[in-house]
Order: structure tokens, then C-alpha cells, then sequence
């Protein structure tokens, strides 16, 4: 009998380790086997960073090397801003300005641009290295709830709470 939830995927095994085989009760055993994938266990240590932002939102550039996070939801509607943080060192990188309360954020498939969606109803882009502001949309009449580009980076879309959804 196989106990616990079972995910469908691909991965590649390093090594199985079979434990001893116990009794459990009456003719009932069981036998712990470990599966090593991935990342070895000394490396990922490396890996794994923790930033403490007090940010309520968090996303990864698609190269894995930028963290861009959005302040809570109480200090978002008072003008909290957006950070950009190194993901290798945790370092932080730009304070971007002229937010007014950020409740969405993404990356474009490169990297090389971050939009963000404000409670105000604007759509702000931004070179993330630099934390350049490189255009700010309007048209919403309500706050922007979600944005994202579109995976060739040509067309950006974003829906407000109004209902709308603006490409």
C-alpha cells in the first residue's frame, strides 16, 4: 500500500535508498524508500535565499536572477512601492518610485522589463536593473488587478477591478 498524494512528472532520479523493512501490526510491514532528484542537497543551500521584504507579493524573473516585490496589502493603498532584489545575493537593487499602491506585478519572457498594475489604475513599466519608469498607462477607472505580457513581449494585459480588461 502506497500512502500519500502522488504528483505526475518527470524528474531525474540520483539514487533510491531502501530502509529497513518493520512490522507494523499483525501482518502488516512497511518499508521507507528515499528518492534523491534534483539538486544536491549541499547545492541547493547555496541556492536558497531568503529576503525579508514584508512584501505581501513576490515574482521571479524568467532568468531567476531578479526578485520583484510588492508591499503588503495595508501599506500598498498608502503608497507602498515595489523593490527589486538580486535573487543570488539578496541585495537590493531599486526602490521603484511613483507607485501608488502596486497590487500586480510581472516580467516580460526576457526579463528586461517589469509591469506593474496600481491601485490608482495605472500600468507602469519599468527596466528592472535600472528601475527606470519607461512608460505609464492609464485607462483604468479602478485599481488594476493583474497584468501580464504576452509571451512574445509585444502586447501587455492588465484588468482593473472596474471589470476590464485593456491589451
Amino acid at each position: 500500500i502506497l500512502t500519500g498524494k502522488l504528483t505526475k512528472r518527470t524528474v531525474d532520479i540520483r539514487s533510491l535508498k531502501y530502509g529497513d523493512i518493520e512490522k507494523v501490526s499483525g501482518n502488516k510491514v512497511k518499508q521507507a524508500i528515499t528518492v534523491r532528484t534534483g539538486v544536491e542537497q549541499e547545492l541547493s543551500k547555496k541556492i536558497v535565499r531568503t529576503i525579508d521584504t514584508g512584501a505581501r507579493q513576490a515574482v521571479v524573473s524568467p532568468a531567476g536572477n531578479l526578485v520583484a516585490t510588492a508591499a503588503s496589502e495595508h501599506r500598498a493603498i498608502l503608497g507602498g512601492r515595489v523593490d527589486i532584489w538580486a535573487m543570488g545575493t539578496g541585495r537590493h537593487i531599486a526602490a521603484l518610485p511613483g507607485t501608488s499602491g502596486t497590487l500586480a506585478l510581472t516580467f516580460n519572457a526576457d526579463g528586461s522589463r517589469l509591469a506593474t498594475g496600481d491601485h490608482d489604475g495605472t500600468v507602469r513599466i519599468w527596466d528592472p536593473s535600472s528601475g527606470e519608469q519607461l512608460a505609464v498607462l492609464r485607462g483604468h477607472h479602478a485599481a488594476v488587478s493583474s497584468v501580464d505580457f504576452s509571451p512574445d513581449g509585444t502586447r501587455l494585459a492588465s484588468a482593473g477591478a472596474e471589470g476590464v480588461v485593456r491589451v
